[in-house]
C-alpha cells in the first residue's frame, strides 16, 4: 500500500503534457486509420495495418499496444464485453471470466482484446475526450 502512495503522489507532481501539432497531426492519422478498419478487423490486424503505414515514429509493438489499451480504456474504442475503466472498475477476475472470440493464442487483453473494426470509433467519447486538440 506504502508503494502505490508513493507512485501516487509521484504522479501527481508530473506536470501536464501539451501536444504539439506533430503530436496531434500523429493521433488524428490514427484515430482516422482505426474509423478505416475493415468490419472484421482485430487489434492485431489494426497493430499490423499501422505499423505497415509507418504513422508512428519510433514504432514498437508493446509501447503502441499501450497506447491502443488507453484508448479501449477511455472507452473510445469500444467493445461489447467490459466497460472501459474511464466508465468504473471491473475486477480482474470478472474480465478474466469473459467469454468473447478471439485466439487464445493473442497476449491482446480486454478490453482492446474485444475490440472489432465494426465498433470503429465512439465519436463522442472521442469528442469529449479529444475535441478541444482535434479540431
Amino acid at each position: 500500500m506504502v508503494c502505490n502512495l508513493v507512485e501516487l503522489e509521484e504522479f501527481t507532481t508530473i506536470p501536464p503534457c501539451t501536444p504539439t501539432q506533430v503530436d496531434i497531426s500523429i493521433f488524428t492519422s490514427l484515430i482516422d486509420m482505426i474509423r478505416q478498419a475493415p468490419q472484421d478487423e482485430t487489434p492485431g490486424k489494426l497493430e499490423q495495418r499501422i505499423k505497415k503505414a509507418k504513422i508512428i515514429p519510433n514504432y514498437e509493438k508493446y509501447n503502441f499496444r499501450g497506447q491502443l489499451m488507453v484508448l479501449a480504456e477511455l472507452g473510445i474504442m469500444p467493445n461489447p464485453y467490459v466497460k472501459p475503466l474511464y466508465d468504473g472498475f471491473t475486477h480482474f477476475t470478472d474480465i478474466c471470466n469473459i467469454k468473447y472470440p478471439g485466439s487464445s493464442r493473442s497476449d491482446i487483453i480486454l478490453p482492446l482484446a474485444g475490440w472489432r473494426g465494426a465498433n470503429s470509433i465512439d465519436e463522442t467519447r472521442l469528442q469529449a475526450l479529444f475535441g478541444n486538440i482535434m479540431q
